[in-house]
C-alpha cells in the first residue's frame, strides 16, 4: 500500500510539472542569439535577447529594460553599428539588427538595466566579413 501510495503521488506530481505556469518561469539572465556567428557584409542580422532562468525556460512575465553595447576586437573603435542600443523585452523577447561594412571580430554585450529584477549580462561574439558558415 505505501509503495502504491509513493508511486502514484511521483506520477501526480510528473503530470503537472508537465502544464506548469509558465509565469514559474524565474529569469536569471539575459541571453543573445543570432542564426550564425558570421555576419555577412553590408547585411542586417537579427540578434534575439531574451531573459531565461538558469536551465535556459523563456521567462514571458519580464518587460525589462535592457542595454546593448558593440567592442571591437580587430579596431579601436567598432566599424559595424547596431539598430538600437536600448530595448525593452516584451513577454521576454526583444530584438536589434547588426550591420557590418568592414571585416571585424565584434563583441555584442546586453546587459539588464530596469526592472522586476537584476538580470545576469551576456556577451556574443560575431565575425562580421570574416569566414562562413
Amino acid at each position: 500500500m505505501g509503495v502504491a501510495l509513493v508511486a502514484l503521488v511521483v506520477v501526480v506530481a510528473s503530470f503537472f510539472s508537465l502544464f506548469a505556469s509558465p509565469h514559474d518561469v524565474r529569469a536569471t539572465r539575459l541571453s543573445l542569439v543570432a542564426e550564425t556567428s558570421f555576419i555577412d557584409l553590408g547585411e542586417p542580422a537579427e540578434l534575439t535577447l531574451r531573459a531565461i532562468d538558469d536551465s535556459g525556460r523563456l521567462d514571458t512575465s519580464r518587460e525589462d529594460l535592457v542595454k546593448l553595447s558593440l567592442r571591437s576586437l580587430s579596431y579601436n573603435v567598432s566599424a559595424a553599428k547596431l539598430s538600437a542600443t536600448s530595448t525593452r523585452l516584451e513577454k521576454g523577447v526583444g530584438s536589434v539588427y547588426i550591420l557590418g561594412n568592414l571585416a571585424e571580430v565584434v563583441d555584442v554585450t546586453v546587459t539588464w538595466k530596469e526592472g522586476q529584477s537584476a538580470l545576469k549580462s551576456f556577451t556574443l561574439r560575431l565575425f562580421v566579413g570574416i569566414g562562413e558558415e
